[in-house]
């Protein structure tokens, strides 16, 4: 539980429609991720709303989501995710958690054993079709959108 305050206009976190990454907009170190093969990102999603965010197929055997109970606990990137649903607390249901209004809060991290611009598919509540964003992991992206698509 905590209070993010106006974090949804902060540039420095990625926003994809409900879905906010803390930090996410903001370039990760190479040094960062050689020593923690990766980056801690906070994740929140407004009340009412489900998120999957899914690592394209061509990232797998590099990078991983760490959110959620893992297989043997987190030790390397083999061990997340490609993909993880983020479900957030109905409208109607207090999460203990405000951004601006109510949103469910995971504690998390996104690994890399390589330093990448990690692409992100997210999936917002019943969508067919992906919203593609960026994560400057020890490389530069084209371009680290701070906000994409509002809903």
């Amino acid at each position: 539980m905590a209070d993010f305050g106006p974090a949804f206009a902060d540039p420095n976190n990625l926003v994809v429609g409900p879905l906010l990454v803390v930090g996410g907009a903001e370039f990760t170190p190479e040094a960062v991720v050689d020593a923690y093969d990766g980056q801690k990102f906070p994740l929140l999603v407004k009340a009412g709303h489900t998120v999957l965010v899914q690592l394209p197929r061509r990232v797998w055997r590099t990078a991983g989501l760490a959110y959620g109970p893992l297989p043997r606990g987190i030790v390397k990137v083999s061990d997340a995710y490609d993909s993880v649903r983020f479900v957030a607390c109905d409208r109607d249901e207090p999460s203990g958690s405000e951004a601006g209004g109510p949103v469910t809060f995971w504690s998390g991290f996104v690994m890399t054993s390589v330093p990448t611009c990690l692409p992100l598919d997210v999936y917002v509540d019943e969508e067919a079709t992906p919203r593609r964003v960026e994560i400057a992991l020890g490389a530069e992206c084209g371009s680290v959108p701070a906000a994409v698509a509002s809903s």
